[in-house]
Parts: C-alpha cells; structure tokens; sequence
C-alpha cells in the first residue's frame, strides 16, 4: 500500500535494470544489443558470412568458408576440376573424363600412335613386336619398319625351289595337240602320249593351266630334273580340276620321282569336280622330279592341274649350327659365306628361343635369341661381309 516503484526501478529493493535487460544485473553495455553482455559477447558488432566478427564478407553461397569475391570456384568442382561441371567421375584420373576418353595407343614412338587417343588401351605396336605376315609358310613374323604397310609385318621361311604355274608361256595351246607337238624344246618339263588324244597342253581356263581331253591313253607330263640336294624339309603341293561326265576310270595321279624312285601322292578319278594337294613333306634327296598322269575317254572329259610347288630349307639353316663356319667381320653372316641373306635369317629362327651360353646365333651376348637378335640381323640384312 505503499507509493508504488520509483520510476528507473525495476523493484521495491530499488534496482534498475542492466543493459541486457536484467533487474539488477551487471552488465553495463551491449553496444550490438544481440542480448550478450559486452564483457562475454565473443563478437561486439556483427559477423559476416565467413563468421568473421566485423568482417567484411558479404557472400559464402557454396559455404566453402572463401567469400565468394576471393573464391576461384562459387559451386562445386566436378571429376575432372571444372567448377561446376558435368564429368561424374574420372576412374583413371587422367583428367579427362571417363565418358569423352577415347581409347587407342598413346605412346608416341609407337607404330600406331594415335594423337587423339586419350585412354592407353595396351594396342601399341612397335618395331620386333611378333605379327603374322599371312603366310602359313613363314616363321618368327615380326613387325620391322613402322612406314611400311602393315608395319613391315615380314616371316621367313622355306624357299620356293621351283614351281610351274604355266602363266608364262609364250602362247596358249603349248603342249599337244592333234599331231603337233609344241612342246618338244621345253626346258621345264616334257610329255608323253598317246596317238589317239585329242589334246594334252597349256589352255585358258580363267587361268592359264595345263589340261588333258579325250586322252585314251595315260598322259604323262613330267617335270625336269630339280637339284634339291642343298635343301632338306622337302614339300610339294598341286591343284587339279576335271569337267565333263568322268566315270571311275578317269582319273589324274600326282606323283614324284626323288633319285629315280617313283612314288605317288595323290589319286583323284571320277566326278571330284576341283582339288589342291595340301602342302605335303616328302623325304629329302639329291634330284626331284614332279609327274602327273592323266586319263580320260571320252569327248568333252577333261583333267586340268597347275601351280605345283616345290618348297625347302637349305641345308645350313635345318641344321641349325654354325660350329664349323667362318669367322667374317659380320656376326650376322652365320653361314660364313660373306652376304648377309635369308639363310641367315633362317639360321637364327631355327634357334630363336635358345638360353645360355652356348646359344650360337646370339648376336648379342645376352645368352638368349630373342627379338633383339632378330632385329639386329634385320639391320644387317644384304649387307657384304669382307
């Protein structure tokens, strides 16, 4: 029932309020009236956006704590490092991104090199990488010059010994026919027949081959006499074609006469339409002859055979060793015989492989022949030796 609280009180005890509002409290300023007594407030003033009491950041909108006017990236940074880019990921991080790689060979010294490829994808070629020439014949077929088609992709193997192809002669018709006989100077082969054949010689048939028609009596065409006494790994092959309404007693036989024995081969008689002999090993020797005979009866029955081969190794390079050769200022001269050609080649590959000490055609000490040898024979390949 007293006068009332004298005005500036807060109470009848006579206090005041203090400058955060508490009656009787302590506190005597709150200069940024954010309700904190000056003398704990942690900030006196305002924060800006980093949270820097007084600070003069007036943006952070990625929240990365770099104020967006000194930030190199307001956003984010995608998988290859580009503010706010579209590459999801970069698995390799080769700085390109996965879904604009562009797979090939990056290495630049080789074969293939391809300056746009952006992701190794382990298809690079390089010179003395092994390959394959296409020819089932050749051996060790590696990659030798990156300007050449196909990289140089060369093998080496059996040499062609002889071979018949009929493709050169001097007019169609060569051979017999009726009475006249146009093959009696011949040097590569000779033929026997019968008074009663219609024809037995060189004809066009999309291809230039010697055929037989209305024989009645065994043809015979026969090779001449081939000096094979260098090579061993001997092999032949032929190709043969008949037409008309043959019977079982038409027939052409493939054979060979090797240091005067005669042995055969293959037999095709009736209606076989077309066969190639397969490339087929014989046994080695001195002189080799080719021989086809041939039988058909009847008017408009014709035997047709062409490119018969002869193949083989030359005899050093089979045996594969060079213990009794020469010593000349080449080391890539394995056969002593002062050039540098194919049956050095030969040699090497027939040892490609070999380990140790004793390896004779390892040109470079290392007691292996490997590719490094082969490539360093390339290099010396038709050179002269002294």
């Amino acid at each position: 029932n007293g006068p009332g609280i004298p005005a500036g009180d807060c109470d009848c005890f006579g206090n005041q309020l203090d400058a955060i509002g508490v009656c009787g409290g302590t506190c005597a300023a709150d200069v940024d009236a954010d309700g904190i007594c000056d003398d704990v407030d942690p900030c006196v003033g305002e924060e800006d956006a980093l949270g820097v009491c007084g600070g003069d950041c007036a943006a952070d909108a990625d929240s990365d704590g770099v104020c967006d006017d000194v930030d190199d990236c307001v956003g984010q940074y995608d998988a290859i490092g580009v503010c706010n880019g579209d590459c999801p990921a970069d698995l390799d991080g080769d700085g390109v991104c996965d879904n604009a790689e562009v797979p090939g060979c990056t290495d630049a010294s080789a074969c293939n090199y391809d300056a746009a490829a952006t992701d190794e994808d382990g298809s690079c070629i390089f010179v003395g990488d092994a390959c394959d020439d296409g020819n089932a014949l050749t051996l060790g077929d590696v990659y030798t010059d990156c300007s050449l088609p196909n990289f140089g992709c060369q093998g080496f193997g059996p040499e062609v010994i002889w071979k018949e192809t009929f493709g050169d002669e001097p007019f169609l018709g060569y051979g017999y026919d009726g009475n006249t006989n146009t093959a009696v100077n011949e040097p590569e082969w000779s033929i026997s027949f019968g008074g009663q054949t219609d024809y037995f010689q060189t004809v066009l048939s999309g291809d230039t081959i010697f055929e037989g028609v209305d024989m009645d009596f065994e043809c015979v065409w026969t090779s001449r006499s081939i000096d094979v006494s260098g090579f061993s790994e001997l092999e032949v092959t032929a190709a043969f074609q008949e037409s008309g309404k043959m019977e079982a007693s038409d027939f052409i036989r493939f054979e060979y006469i090797l240091d005067g024995v005669t042995t055969e081969l293959a037999t095709y008689a009736d209606d076989f339409n077309a066969a190639t002999f397969p490339l087929t090993g014989i046994p080695d020797g001195s002189t080799l002859q080719l021989q086809v005979v041939t039988l058909t009866n009847a008017n408009g029955e014709r035997m047709g055979f062409d490119d018969l081969y002869v193949y083989g190794v030359p005899v050093a390079v089979a045996a594969a060793s060079t213990n009794d050769v020469e010593e000349t200022t080449c080391p890539e001269d394995l056969t002593g015989d002062g050039f540098v050609a194919v049956d050095d080649i030969l040699l090497m590959l027939a040892g490609y492989g070999c380990t140790g000490a004793d390896c004779d055609t390892d040109l470079n000490g290392d007691n292996v022949v490997g590719i490094t040898d082969v490539l360093e024979m390339l290099g010396a390949f038709s050179t002269a030796c002294d």
